[in-house]
């Protein structure tokens, strides 16, 4: 069992935002990350007492600034070596706006390289989604007294 994060009380819902960079990444899109996403954290939050809504959001949208959600910060990077193209690297960062961010882990989990395959893209996002995922904002949320 895990220990509490404090840094996750108060949580009452989930805001996914994603990047790619470079933005003409085939079909590693943000849409595709997010949805992605929002599956895995959905998914591993529904053996909760009382789910949380897990929402899309762009860097524009208000949501990001409620200081009842968690963050989800997605970002994507393609390779940019030449000898390593039709790879990204994926990576995840926790906010609580209106919280010291001390309060999260500085590192929630290392980045995870992604092949942009197109016959094995989908699959790999969500496995590496999960990697990044589950460890970092389901299972703290799952830890939280009377989640369960």
């Amino acid at each position: 069992m895990a220990f509490p994060v404090l840094a996750y009380l108060g949580v009452q819902r989930i805001v996914v935002v994603c990047q790619v960079d470079p933005a003409e990444t085939g079909a590693l899109t943000v849409a595709a990350i997010g949805e992605q996403a929002r599956l895995v954290v959905s998914g591993g939050l529904a053996q909760a007492r009382s789910p949380l809504p897990v929402v899309l959001a762009s860097t524009a949208d208000e949501a990001i600034i409620d200081p009842a959600a968690l963050l989800v910060l997605i970002q994507a990077n393609a390779m940019a070596d030449p000898t390593r193209s039709g790879q990204a690297a994926l990576a995840v960062a926790l906010r609580r706006p209106g919280q010291p961010s001390e309060a999260l882990p500085l590192f929630p989990a290392a980045p995870v390289t992604l092949d942009l395959n197109a016959a094995t893209l989908e699959s790999g996002l969500q496995r590496a989604l999960r990697s990044l995922l589950l460890p970092t904002v389901v299972e703290p949320l799952l830890s939280m007294p009377g989640a369960r």
